[in-house]
């Protein structure tokens, strides 16, 4: 590239019909959209960076990404032009121009998991929350939490141990809190 340009993405996106983030053939993916939207826009072939891949049906509503390019468009004609492109389950949020060594998934400091539960049925949130009868015994999940705070290994949460310099992170925050609607835990 004679002018590189490193460009960092923060999206936004309801993954209900996304079998996850990472390109796989013949099924739709967050990186799939991202990336022919991104080659439409720009005029050539794209590819994107996340700071962590997601599963088929989670959500995401900072995940950063970032890509390569030698265009001269303005950040934000990029902003706008991704969001007229992308379909409406995908939103960029942010856009900006960083340094050519940023990496996303290297780059990134702390990830944040949310997880919903709910007790009880529920038509709103049936697609997006574990669904369970009765309450939990909050004070033993908290124990827990308490339990999983440190530096642990999570070589067993890898695809492959072989993808990653290390595989031990720390847990700097883990908790369950009480929501209208049931529990929220976040790791």
């Amino acid at each position: 590239m004679d002018n590189p340009r490193n460009i960092k993405l923060v999206l936004e996106y309801d993954g209900t019909c996304f079998h996850g983030w990472q390109i796989q053939k013949e099924v739709r993916t967050v990186q799939g959209v991202l990336e022919a939207s991104l080659s439409r826009l720009l005029g050539n072939s794209h590819k994107v960076v996340a700071a962590s891949r997601t599963d088929a049906g989670a959500h995401a509503r900072a995940q950063v990404a970032n890509t390569y390019t030698q265009t001269t468009l303005p950040v934000q004609r990029i902003l706008a032009g991704l969001n007229a492109l992308l379909p409406g389950d995908v939103v960029v949020k942010e856009a900006s121009e960083v340094p050519l060594d940023f990496n996303a998934r290297r780059s990134a400091r702390s990830r944040r998991y949310s997880y919903r539960v709910v007790v009880g049925p529920s038509a709103l949130w049936r697609a997006n929350a574990w669904m369970i009868r009765r309450p939990l015994a909050l004070c033993v999940m908290e124990e827990a939490c308490r339990a999983i705070l440190g530096v642990r290994d999570f070589r067993a949460f890898s695809t492959s141990a072989e993808e990653c310099e290390s595989c031990l992170c720390a847990v700097v925050e883990c908790e369950w809190k009480e929501w209208s609607e049931g529990y929220v835990f976040e790791i």
